[in-house]
């Protein structure tokens, strides 16, 4: 390439000439050619560039260059932005402030980088990331700054931050227990319900296990580890005095390399559900033991019943021999007498164990003279140790006054130490059987001690365990059905009170029945059984009154008339409800109403007693029954006697309705 100069020579020979001078520029044309080319090359990259170009020699000046990706980020045409200055453009206080701190760093001599919310012009808000550096542009500085669009990168990273904000909260309110755990062991996460569960203070980075629990950890890291799988397994430790019981999942957690990185324990606390299946598991054993023992009483019952009715039945039979002399006779009697109290005596308890567990007994709290239970349970059994012609020494311990009471339930009372003097009679075949009560300050303590067959310590835990007994060879021995002491220790929780004993083999047993707390008074009035013991035959306790006896069973009928033979009452007779309520529609007259049916529905009694009341303002109402449930006001009667009853429990009602 040459570079070629001209000018007008002399004249030669008559014609005009011409001086030419060619200059070789080569090498200069080859570098402008590059030059041309490379800054074709630059403004290519430029106008191509995803990011926004902006180029200005001022910041009041109008810019000096706008690359398309400007416009397209900003919203504005290029002729728009031609004809701005780069403060125009970035109106917006904070903008513009950012904007002079650029060319401040700028114009010290560095290169500038940041990040700057700028407003397109539709109005749209956009985070950019900003970078800027002098340059010289037609040997004048000018400024330099790109701007690339990081709106959506900042809006996945809001998004990312709130979700993993919302996957810590998740952890560290969630109820299982969460750790995160590095291969060489080092524990890098531990949430809330962990530091609860093991019982600690700390967090991290001092938070630690102890060298049980570590160890386990630490082993099946090392299997996962080595698998890539998850794996489960269960923990069982005492925390804060509680067995803690965990079910723990172990999940690999994996790097960028694919390589497990770290380990997550989520462990599920399982401690109320192996206490429920425990609890569960108990109760169904002792509902097999129970089941089994029930069994065991069916059969003994079976005996137990089968034995004194066919003597009842068999001696029965007997009593019609006309040719039975009457000593045979009185004998008779007697074995007939003995075995069907001793039926009796069974069928209450059953009767007392249906009602034991289908419910607790409803007690009827009223003051109780003290010594008047402890005569009545002397007499009894005083009586039967007597009849028996036992070589036992029978004493009782009651205390001076005869006058002192407290309020309980004098028949649930009577019943519990009733109870213990049975076991004590079955078990004690000579020596002796004492019984009675202690007063300390406010407490009061019955007691019934024997020189019996006593308890073995191994048995001992069982006794109040219904259908037990303290050996099962004592069934066929002695005879019973395991209940009795069950019943006595129930009777005493319902009043209030604890029974306890002290027991050794071949040596005897002693009870206890403890009431605390309790008001002690006195009454000076003679007492209802005092009464009743000193009353003579002959006493008229309804003297010219009239009793009417609604009652269908016959047999009843007949025995309530002859325990009133004596109380010189008229009585009249009733089978059915309907004969009932005619009667009392046609006769005012009748002073005592007696109401026993098999068969009685609530509305059938409300309508007799209603009838009765309409009838007779000043009468009195005895319901017989075997609802130990029923109370007098619950069914507006003025008393309630309880089957079974024997002439002095009537004879008592009598005195209260007198």
């Amino acid at each position: 390439a040459f570079d070629i100069h001209g000018l007008q020579g002399p004249m030669i020979d008559g014609e005009q000439s011409y001086v030419l001078f060619f200059q070789n520029i080569t090498e200069a044309f080859t570098v402008r050619k590059k030059v041309e080319e490379a800054n074709l090359r630059y403004q290519t990259i430029l106008d191509t560039n995803p990011d926004a170009v902006l180029v200005f020699s001022s910041p009041s000046k109008r810019l000096s260059y706008i690359n398309e990706s400007a416009t397209t980020m900003l919203g504005y045409s290029l002729e728009e932005l031609q004809q701005i200055s780069i403060v125009k453009l970035f109106a917006g206080f904070s903008m513009l402030k950012q904007v002079w701190q650029l060319i401040q760093i700028i114009n010290s001599g560095s290169d500038y980088k940041g990040e700057l919310e700028v407003i397109s012009r539709q109005g749209s808000k956009l985070t950019v990331e900003m970078k800027g550096v002098a340059l010289s542009l037609n040997d004048e500085p000018h400024y330099y700054i790109s701007m690339h669009n990081i709106t959506a990168r900042k809006l996945r990273e809001e998004q990312l931050r709130a979700s993993e904000n919302k996957y810590r909260a998740l952890i560290e309110n969630s109820s299982d227990c969460m750790i995160r755990m590095a291969l060489n062991g080092e524990i890098l996460f531990v949430n809330a319900a962990t530091i609860h569960v093991f019982g600690k203070n700390d967090s991290l980075p001092v938070f630690s296990f102890s060298d049980e629990v570590l160890l386990s950890l630490l082993n099946h890291l090392k299997m996962v580890e080595n698998t890539g799988k998850v794996t489960s397994f269960e923990m069982e430790f005492v925390s804060s005095g509680q067995l803690v019981v965990l079910e723990w999942s172990v999940i690999p957690e994996y790097g960028n390399s694919s390589e497990v990185e770290s380990v997550l324990f989520v462990g599920r606390d399982f401690s109320i559900r192996r206490q429920t299946e425990n609890i569960l598991k108990q109760a169904i054993e002792k509902a097999e033991t129970a089941d089994k023992f029930k069994s065991v009483f069916l059969n003994n019952l079976s005996h137990e019943i089968r034995t004194p009715l066919n003597a009842v039945v068999g001696f029965s039979c007997f009593l019609h021999d006309e040719i039975l002399s009457q000593k045979e006779r009185d004998l008779y009697v007697d074995i007939i007498q003995k075995n069907a109290d001793a039926l009796m005596a069974l069928i209450d308890d059953i009767v007392d164990v249906a009602k034991l567990e289908s419910g607790p007994l409803q007690s009827i709290i009223e003051p109780v003279r003290i010594n008047d239970i402890c005569r009545k349970l002397e007499n009894k059994y005083g009586s039967k140790i007597s009849d028996e012609k036992r070589e036992l020494d029978f004493s009782c311990h009651c205390g001076a006054s005869d006058a002192l009471m407290i309020n309980s339930d004098g028949h649930l009372l009577l019943q519990a130490v009733s109870k213990l003097l049975d076991n004590a009679l079955k078990f004690t075949s000579s020596g002796f059987i004492s019984f009675g009560y202690h007063v300390q300050g406010d407490d009061i303590e019955f007691f019934v001690k024997d020189s019996g067959i006593g308890i073995e310590d191994d048995e001992q835990g069982i006794i109040f365990v219904s259908f037990r007994q303290s050996e099962n060879s004592n069934g066929r021995r002695f005879g019973g059905n395991g209940v009795g002491l069950y019943i006595a220790q129930r009777l005493v929780e319902i009043l209030g009170g604890e029974i306890s004993f002290n027991s050794q083999r071949h040596k005897g047993s002693e009870f206890y029945i403890t009431f605390s707390k309790m008001a002690f008074f006195t009454d000076n009035v003679l007492s209802q059984s005092a009464v009743i013991d000193n009353l003579p035959e002959s006493e008229m306790l309804f003297k010219n009154r009239l009793i009417m006896l609604a009652i269908d069973d016959s047999s009843e009928r007949l025995l309530i008339r002859r325990y009133l033979e004596n109380s010189g009452a008229s009585i009249i007779s009733v089978r059915s409800v309907y004969s009932a309520l005619q009667l009392l529609t046609s006769r005012n007259d009748i002073d005592c109403l007696f109401i026993d049916y098999k068969v009685l529905s609530n509305n059938a009694l409300r309508m007799i007693v209603t009838q009765y009341k309409n009838s007779n303002k000043q009468g009195k109402i005895l319901l017989i029954t075997d609802d130990g449930g029923v109370t007098e006001r619950e069914a507006n009667v003025d008393l309630v006697l309880q089957k079974t009853f024997d002439k002095q429990g009537l004879m008592g009602c009598l005195l209260k309705l007198a």
